[in-house]
């Protein structure tokens, strides 16, 4: 990216070459501190390590990239001890384009690097991985602000880091809580999003997808297409809206912390590597991340409470929702 002065952030004082040699600063920064942490852990004292390797998305000989295909069955390569560690030091590395792989989706592997060692080993080790999500959320808030879209961050990283995947750059590295219980793998298995979005969101969202359909549709006029969809979304305007889209087959992991005489839960969190676990108590138990077998495999997610919705714009997911009696 020639032109520096297109690089402006609000509410900073960076902006122009001084912004742009500052992301490139980041870039550089995080690279060295994965290089560190790599250090530290085979420094470890290993107590577990176990990877499961996913496939990755080809690019056929006619240029169709699979990664939209329908995904059947998945069986990961599983690697274990010094294998793992390996395989979770490259993951947590730049990946960078190959010629035969999707360039959309970046190499995933899922499961846990269980290490431990003296008191300040392991704070340094905890602090080091801190650090580099700190850059990593950074170099993604500014490039957010500076570059609006995606194209434009793609062309920032084609000029700092050529064949780089973007999503290895500023996808956060996971790091488990002190005093880590249980760790469980699974298969998201919802199969949608659920979100709750106010009006204004809501309008955003049809509007950006009229603009689409109208643009490939000589016969349609994306003014009277938002018309049509503002009416029905009048009553709405001090209501919350349940926003419901369908969701990629993603592998995700759930922990649980001792806490005083009982453990507490996580929230389940979408696995893009592995989880980094630095103490010196074992595990009391882990559950691997079984192979997917097909959709009708998975169990059934169990609501807690029971809900009706109402359609109020259903080709793109919106409904009102209330909560039924028991």
């Amino acid at each position: 990216m020639s032109n520096h002065t297109e690089f402006k952030f609000l509410g900073s004082t960076l902006s122009g070459e001084g912004l742009y040699d500052y992301l490139l600063s980041l870039l550089d920064t995080i690279e060295a501190e994965v290089l560190d942490v790599s250090a530290l852990i085979r420094q470890g004292e290993i107590v577990h390590a176990e990877v499961a390797c996913l496939p990755v998305a080809e690019v056929t000989e006619d240029g169709i990239d699979t990664i939209h295909h329908e995904i059947e069955t998945i069986y990961p390569t599983r690697l274990y001890g010094n294998d793992a560690i390996e395989a979770y030091l490259r993951n947590i590395q730049y990946q960078y384009k190959h010629s035969d792989l999707s360039p959309k989706g970046a190499r995933r592997c899922v499961g846990i690097i269980h290490v431990r060692g003296s008191a300040d080993y392991e704070e340094q080790l905890k602090n080091k991985i801190h650090f580099i999500n700190q850059l990593k959320l950074e170099i993604k808030t500014y490039l957010s602000a500076c570059c609006p879209t995606s194209r434009h961050r793609q062309k920032f990283y084609q000029h700092t880091r050529v064949g780089v995947l973007p999503k290895t750059v500023t996808r956060k590295l996971h790091l488990a809580k002190p005093d880590a219980a249980y760790v469980s793998f699974s298969w998201l298995n919802k199969g949608y999003l659920q979100e709750k979005i106010n009006y204004k969101r809501a309008l955003d969202i049809l509007h950006k997808a009229n603009a689409s359909i109208a643009e490939n549709r000589t016969d349609l006029d994306v003014a009277d297409l938002n018309s049509r969809d503002e009416v029905k979304l009048s009553p709405f305007e001090h209501k919350e809206i349940t926003w419901i889209r369908p969701s990629k087959l993603n592998p995700r992991f759930k922990c649980s912390y001792y806490i005083d005489e009982g453990t507490y839960q996580d929230e389940p969190i979408r696995a893009t590597s592995p989880l980094l676990i630095v103490q010196r108590t074992p595990l009391k138990r882990y559950k691997r991340l079984d192979d997917f077998r097909g959709v009708h495999t998975l169990a059934k997610v169990e609501g807690l409470k029971r809900v009706k919705r109402t359609p109020i714009i259903e080709y793109l997911g919106m409904y009102s929702q209330v909560i039924l009696p028991e």
